[in-house]
């Protein structure tokens, strides 16, 4: 089955902070850790981003959500944001869920449209009030869609393709998929190259699907590799040919993708 990816809460999205290597100089990490102590945002996010993700150094949630506390002290809207997400969960700090949607609602006034992301994330996935509260969580990613979030436009998309929320409605959620992939969501072109596929849209078009599929794993999606590998597996849209379709298989599962892995394994049986 071709994957459409679907909308799920979110623990923290980019920083916007990119580290050349995944192993600092030693230098190199002692002059982040000296800046941020000196009291530089930049510094103190990009420390704070590593301790989550562990790159560059050992992962540590709990010093992650200190170093992001100390860029919520300077009103940083991107510290704002990633306490909040940390506080939705419980992750490094206490859950305290008041706590976090205040934070999220502040960043998301100065400016991070992830921020209003995340609160329609968490109001879509009933976080909130006990259960799911779509017409808050369409109001949130709305806002964060108008701020040109790629995001927040698909979910907005699949609430009409799916019709949850709203009435289905296929026109309206091509449109947002299109605007969606546009603003650089991965997951909006692998939506679009599986309603190419189908013919959801009228006749099927496997050339238009694949464009979808391959421009999704150009940027480094699994989806969109597992996907590409799903085509030439069965041979219905593209001749047949395992070969490529296990080395899609291959890049899809080299990014964590579970149902490559077994579709690997499946092949070399």
């Amino acid at each position: 089955m071709l994957k459409v990816v679907l909308w799920s809460l979110v623990v923290l999205c980019s920083l916007g902070v990119v580290l050349s290597d995944s192993v600092l100089a030693d230098d190199d990490l002692q002059a982040i850790v000296a800046s941020a102590q000196g009291g530089d945002v930049q510094s103190q996010l990009i420390l704070g981003n590593m301790y989550f993700s562990g790159e560059g150094i050992e992962q540590n949630y709990q010093q992650a959500a200190a170093w992001f506390a100390k860029a919520v002290q300077q009103g940083s809207p991107d510290g704002m944001y990633a306490l909040g997400c940390m506080m939705a969960q419980g992750i490094g700090v206490d859950k305290d869920l008041g706590a976090a949607l205040t934070l999220l609602n502040e960043a998301g006034k100065a400016g991070n449209s992830d921020a209003y992301c995340e609160l329609g994330m968490l109001a879509e996935s009933g976080e909130v009030d006990g259960k799911p509260n779509y017409e808050v969580a369409i109001g949130f990613y709305g806002q964060a869609s108008e701020a040109g979030n790629g995001d927040a436009t698909y979910a907005l998309a699949m609430f009409f393709y799916n019709g949850q929320g709203v009435d289905k409605d296929l026109k309206t959620a091509l449109e947002g998929l299109e605007e969606a992939a546009k603003q650089g969501s991965l997951d909006a072109l692998n939506t679009l190259g599986v309603i190419e596929l189908n013919g959801e849209a009228g006749d099927t078009d496997p050339e238009k699907a694949i464009n979808y599929f391959k421009q999704a794993a150009e940027g480094g999606d699994a989806a969109g590799f597992y996907n590409l590998g799903m085509v030439y597996e069965e041979g219905n849209a593209v001749e047949k040919d395992l070969q490529k379709a296990e080395e899609y298989y291959k890049q899809a599962a080299e990014l964590g993708d579970e149902d490559a892995v077994a579709k690997l394994q499946e092949l070399s049986e």
